[in-house]
């Protein structure tokens, strides 16, 4: 490694072993995507030459799962290992999908086994008292805050914060304060700016992260799966592959980074690359207006695959690196507007393997956000930016569904944010007993603001009256209406109620 001069690979949230649609194929592709990344952008290109960097940098997220399947062991050690073969070293530290479970109790993660075998150093700092200490790494121990290279250059890696994120950066900048000065500095950071995540999931504003700038030069960020940077010192590379429905319209990648060290300052350039084996995605989108009838919709939707379909499955082969063998894409259909009869007599089920012959997919996936018409149109439930308002949505079906039982019309309203809060709970994880009892309180006091056997408001009087102990048990069940979806995608939530869950006990 040239002190004065060099390159490394920041590579984020590889997401092994994602179980992307419950398909083993698609979690291949994570592995096959961090393999082409190391392949075409850190190895040597032919034989006799040297590595195109000098080192690797994960700031977390190289797995989707604290809980590893062996397959997926597997393949993390097989790609390090290529690294390892040909001297690049590779620094990591957790996310929140990797970490370990009981960390506060100094379990292990896998990131310790694979410092282990030598395929990666491991980089956390540790906490104290409060304050936040950077421990030089240790060679026999295999574990440390940061890595000194030659020439000065240092890696610091830092643990998955979570909801403590913004507060702890004062901390991680005290920390670094006290550290031996350096040429070049890399912090790994599992976070990002609350632009593109809250702060319960570890965000934080600018403000905060440029207090970190006269200690850090390269900002090596992780978490959220877009790609972008600011001042030139913090990047996100974003996922190598899609997670998520949102993924879709984002930029992915991995930066290749070179530094000049000759002049008075570092020279940074930041290259994002993009052109690596990953699976595409013929995305389309429907409106159901002007339909009035399952056979004009489906005919709709096969005008639309046969047309757009076809057009932007060729926009993909046309994207796609020229060098490597075309990937069978994943067709994705999200209908929306006004439905005026029941969703499930759209024969997606039947127009799925005419879909799959079309346009060579090897997954069709479909998106139902089209909205009942007796819950009212489309323009009652966009956000600014067009969206729909799911929230809102999610809420009015609650308040109907409540409605319809006239003992219960009168606390409609309450009872639906009653619903909504308890869903989004359950969500997140398990909920605990303490939570079970403040929800049945919660009930306890609704129900007890009216007359069951009348439906009416109680006037003066803490307690339901004149009602039989059957109807006074203030119970009720949401019954599933076929043509009105109030849960979120599969993909929407997909990893975030891991996350919260964890975040819950920081």
């Amino acid at each position: 490694m040239n002190p004065s001069s060099f390159r490394f690979l920041h590579v984020s949230d590889v997401h092994l072993g994602c179980p992307h649609y419950q398909s083993k194929e698609r979690q291949r592709d994570f592995f096959l995507a961090f393999e082409s990344v190391v392949e075409r952008f850190a190895l040597p290109l032919q034989d006799g030459d040297p590595p195109q960097v000098d080192f690797v940098v994960i700031p977390g997220d190289l797995f989707d799962s604290r809980n590893l399947q062996p397959i997926t062991l597997s393949r993390a050690s097989y790609v390090l290992s290529l690294l390892r073969d040909e001297g690049i070293p590779v620094f990591a530290s957790e996310g929140n999908h990797d970490t370990a479970q009981h960390r506060y109790r100094g379990e292990p993660n896998w990131y310790n086994y694979l410092a282990g075998e030598g395929f990666l150093h491991y980089l956390q700092d540790r906490v104290e008292e409060g304050e936040v200490l950077f421990d030089p790494w240790d060679a026999e121990d295999l574990c440390g805050g940061y890595y000194d290279l030659p020439g000065g250059v240092r890696v610091i890696g830092t643990q998955w914060y979570g909801t403590r994120a913004e507060t702890m950066i004062d901390s991680i900048v005290a920390g670094l304060a006290v550290l031996p000065p350096a040429a070049f500095t890399i912090l790994l950071f599992h976070g990002g700016l609350t632009d593109y995540v809250g702060s319960s999931s570890g965000g934080a504003e600018y403000e905060q992260f440029i207090k970190l700038r006269p200690y850090v030069d390269y900002l090596a960020l992780g978490h959220i799966h877009k790609q972008y940077e600011r001042q030139n010192w913090m990047f996100n590379p974003g996922s190598l592959e899609v997670t998520k429905i949102s993924d879709y319209f984002e930029k992915h990648g991995v930066f290749r980074v070179s530094v000049e060290l000759d002049g008075e300052k570092p020279v940074v350039e930041a290259e994002h690359l993009s052109d690596y084996r990953r699976r595409p995605v013929v995305w389309m989108s429907l409106s159901c207006d002007l339909y009035s009838t399952p056979i004009q919709l489906e005919q709709a939707i096969r005008d639309l695959i046969e047309g757009e379909g076809r057009e932007k499955l060729e926009i993909c082969r046309n994207e796609f690196p020229s060098d490597l063998t075309f990937v069978d894409p994943i067709c994705y259909l999200e209908l929306t507007g006004t439905l005026g009869f029941p969703f499930s007599e759209v024969p997606l089920a039947e127009l799925e393997p005419w879909v799959v012959e079309q346009l060579g997919a090897a997954i069709f996936r479909h998106h139902n956000r089209t909205i009942p018409r007796k819950l009212g149109g489309e323009e009652d439930f966009l956000l600014d930016d067009g969206r729909i308002d799911r929230d809102a949505l999610e809420r009015k079906v609650f308040t109907r569904l409540i409605s319809d039982d006239t003992r219960f019309m009168q606390a409609a309203d309450d009872l639906a944010d009653w619903a909504v809060a308890l869903k989004q709970e359950i969500l997140v994880g398990d909920v605990s007993p303490k939570e079970r009892e403040r929800f049945v309180d919660r009930l306890g006091d609704i129900l007890g603001e009216i007359d069951p056997a009348t439906g009416l408001p109680l006037v003066g009087s803490d307690e339901p009256s004149g009602a039989s102990d059957e109807s006074s048990q203030g119970s009720f069940v949401l019954q599933n209406e076929g043509d009105v979806e109030t849960l979120e995608d599969d993909d929407d939530i997909h990893g975030e109620a891991e996350a919260r869950s964890e975040e819950r006990n920081l």
